[in-house]
């Protein structure tokens, strides 16, 4: 409101009274602009974090291209010149370093098993002899120089005609026999083990949806509808439960279990609409200190705690996530110890220190960054050390720092604002301090979740290309045949000939009869092929 000077009180009771009123007035005026800078910074960080999404340079994955037209010729001259050659050589105490332009590296040879065709290349008659004219010997040859070509030829493909000998009785001409094919992994089928696992690695691991599948075969002449493509797809998944039922009995008897969850859209669902959200949960053993590697995919229409109790019914031993409210019922388990993930800390501060305006130095996310890298500084050395040598080495050096970063949190969580990028990943660290401790008493776990994550990558991959799964049926089928993908791939296996081997194998097993050789680790990438 206005003052007018000239008629001021006169009485201090009521200049007292005045001034009282004009300071709450200005009072309110600061508490606004307060509150519009901060909305203002919220917008501007909101600003930055999508510029530096879709322009900026992640910070934990290399940088790639964008340009889809460009690829080849940005690759091109990011590379030295195939030509180069060092300047002078260095001498540096320990080594010698090459100074100058840098050498192109070795190319690595192509495999030996690769179908080899050579082509033999000789001089003409005519410039077998010297080329100096006053010499003109013939030349003797003197050995032969090598090099090798890759040559593509579009898929290979062939029929297997099945000729089933017929007989009948001579005398009564009443009695019939037909020689009886081989157990099929489809009955009544065109399609073989080999074809069923070339389409399933197209659409699990190249992320080549059906309907692309469906255009590349009749490119090359042959009439198979992406329907029926899905229906083999459906009785694989089927046909491969035994394998998942075993490897997720190895997963739920290690030390340590992964979780994540990633959204899936499944049209036809009864009693659902076809825009909610079903979930795609992935677990996993992943430490090779716990054991053999092993990923399950489960598909649920639902991304509640009860998932979760379910999943887990009769573990005992610790869970590895992130800080999703779905997992904490596990806080109050006498069975599971939670871990959380320090990969998720340091995505948050990673996330506040690219809004910040001043850039990273000498900022309170700087600071936590720098830490987390020691922390991981000490798992790369004892990577290689038993569960208890993890043990010792993590209670002698990351428990300090680890103390550092407590330190560092209830420093600075009073001096910034809780809503901005810092004070919420701040925040996010705080709330979940008891799960990043709870690693260092674990020899088996790993430092955050980044190994299921990685497992459930493959996933997300090739839904930005298929989108939604048709009906719930394929779902469960594309979670069954993932896990076998994933896990093989985990064990060092190759996921097409895994595939054939077990689309062979499983058929002629009779129900309840051994499958424990055809699990993944137990096998080598000899015996697949």
């Amino acid at each position: 409101m206005k003052i007018d000077v000239t008629k001021l009180p006169n009485t201090v009771e009521s200049l007292q009274a005045l001034i009282v009123a004009q300071l709450k007035v200005i009072q309110s005026k600061d508490q606004r602009i307060d509150n519009l800078e901060f909305r203002v910074h919220q917008l501007d960080e909101t600003l930055k974090k999508y510029l530096c999404r879709e322009y900026g340079r992640s910070a934990d994955v290399a940088p790639q291209t964008n340009s889809l037209f460009n690829e080849a010729e940005q690759i091109a001259a990011d590379s030295p010149i195939p030509n180069d050659v060092g300047d002078d050589e260095v001498l540096v105490p320990g080594h010698t370093r090459k100074r100058g332009k840098r050498k192109r590296g070795k190319r690595k040879p192509l495999p030996a098993d690769i179908e080899r065709e050579v082509r033999n290349h000789d001089l003409s008659d005519a410039e077998k002899f010297c080329s100096d004219p006053e010499c003109g010997c013939a030349l003797k040859p003197m050995g032969v120089d090598s090099c090798e070509q890759l040559d593509i030829i579009p898929a290979k493909m062939r029929v297997i005609v099945h000729n089933r000998q017929k007989y009948e009785c001579p005398s009564c001409q009443s009695c019939v026999k037909v020689a009886e094919m081989p157990p099929q992994p489809i009955k009544k089928s065109l399609a073989t083990p080999g074809t069923l696992a070339h389409v399933a690695v197209c659409k699990l691991e190249d992320a080549l949806p059906l309907y692309r599948q469906e255009k590349i075969f009749e490119r090359l002449g042959i009439d198979i509808p992406r329907a029926t493509m899905a229906r083999w797809m459906i009785a694989c998944g089927t046909l491969v439960k035994p394998l998942i039922e075993k490897i997720r009995l190895e997963i739920l008897a290690g030390q340590v279990v992964h979780m994540d969850e990633t959204p899936i859209q499944v049209l036809k669902e009864k009693g659902r609409n076809p825009w909610d959200k079903s979930y795609m949960w992935v677990m996993a053993r992943g430490s090779p200190r716990g054991g053999p590697r092993a990923i399950i995919y489960n598909y649920h229409i639902s991304r509640s705690q009860i998932v979760v109790e379910d999943l887990l019914r009769g573990y005992s031993g610790h869970v590895q996530s992130d800080e999703f409210s779905g997992y904490n019922l596990l806080d109050r388990s006498e069975h599971i110890i939670r871990l959380g993930c320090w990969a998720h800390v340091r995505r948050q501060f990673v996330d506040a220190l690219k809004t910040n305006p001043r850039g990273g130095s000498g900022t309170v996310a700087n600071e936590v960054i720098t830490k987390i890298k020691l922390l991981y500084d000490v798992e790369r050395n004892i990577k290689d050390l038993s569960p208890d040598e993890v043990v010792s080495a993590r209670r002698e050096r990351s428990l300090p720092i680890l103390a550092d970063l407590k330190k560092l949190e209830e420093e600075y969580s009073p001096q910034i604002l809780p809503k901005s990028a810092t004070g919420k990943a701040l925040t996010y660290m705080r709330n979940a301090w008891r799960h990043l401790t709870t690693y260092v008493e674990c020899g088996h776990a790993d430092i955050d979740n980044n190994y299921v994550e990685r497992a459930i990558r493959p996933f997300t991959t090739g839904r930005k290309n298929w989108m939604f799964a048709d009906t719930p049926a394929g779902a469960h089928a594309s979670a069954a045949l993932y896990s076998i993908v994933e896990t093989a791939k985990a064990n060092k296996i190759d996921p097409y000939q895994y595939l054939r081997l077990i689309f062979t194998e499983l058929p002629t097993i009779p129900e309840g009869g051994s499958i424990e050789h055809l699990l993944p680790w137990n096998l080598t990438p000899e015996t697949v092929n």
